[in-house]
């Protein structure tokens, strides 16, 4: 809201990276070495990328979402899996909102109600 534009959350697979940025999904990329990559005018906020040795892996039925700063409300809604190689896993569902819910399948993960 304070920066008066959408601001995007992408999740780019390839590179094993997401990025929080503003602009459409397609301005913003990760490189080969996971650094934020922006067309001009646009802004990369915050990025975190995982090498491929990490034992986590995120799964998503969206791979970017956009937070509009005049309605408050986000789009498309989506679910973010978080699971790690012993099966454990959580889940982030965004609601149209903006609010997140998160659960663990089965309450494997303590501290996360069951999903």
């Amino acid at each position: 809201i304070a920066r008066n534009r959408a601001v995007r959350l992408s999740w780019h697979a390839a590179s094993a990276c997401y990025l929080l940025h503003t602009g459409p999904a397609e301005a913003c990329s990760c490189d080969a070495s996971g650094a934020a990559q922006c067309a001009a005018g646009h802004v990369a906020i915050r990025g975190t990328a995982w090498d491929g040795g990490t034992r986590v892996s995120l799964q998503s039925n969206a791979a970017s979402i956009a937070f509009d700063p005049l309605h408050g409300t986000v789009s498309p809604t989506a679910t973010w899996r978080i699971s790690a190689a012993d099966g454990r896993a959580i889940h982030h569902v965004v609601n149209v909102m903006g609010r997140v819910r998160s659960c663990s399948p089965l309450a494997a993960v303590p501290g996360y109600r069951a999903c």
